[in-house]
């Protein structure tokens, strides 16, 4: 799925509108071939569309990803933590901020648990958790 970390680069890269396209394209095959790649590619779609303030398009994403998440990666209880905070992220994005800290407060611990101080997942972690601390 060279699509999907192509739209993970190019976001990485501020190339908004590519990487909604590359994770688009990524999204096609990975639903009709019921990838287990289907449900990252869902919440990387729904961070980006939260970001964008496109929040209802963010949560139907979020909506179809947690539970391909949470069957196709039982083995890993951080991966469905991780939609959580990205469900965190656009309750904040859509002025719920209640919400957003009682989902993040569930999540942070599971992801923190798993990756050390600094790797992506964790700063990620901590951005969230910040802007709920700061209502933004």
């Amino acid at each position: 799925f060279p699509y999907a970390n192509l739209g993970i680069a190019l976001r990485g890269n501020g190339d908004v509108a590519g990487a909604e396209a590359a994770l688009n394209k990524a999204l096609a095959p990975a639903r009709l071939h019921k990838h287990r790649n289907l449900a990252p590619i869902l919440v990387d779609l729904a961070d980006l569309s939260c970001d964008l303030r496109q929040t209802s398009a963010g949560f139907a994403l979020l909506t179809e990803a947690a539970p391909v998440m949470a069957r196709t990666y039982a083995d890993e209880p951080w991966r469905s933590a991780w939609v959580e905070m990205i469900r965190a992220k656009c309750l904040l994005a859509s002025g719920r901020t209640a919400e957003a800290s009682k989902a993040a407060t569930t999540a942070a611990p599971i992801i923190k648990a798993l990756w050390p101080e600094g790797s992506h997942y964790a700063a990620r972690t901590d951005a969230v958790v910040k802007s709920i601390r700061a209502g933004s």
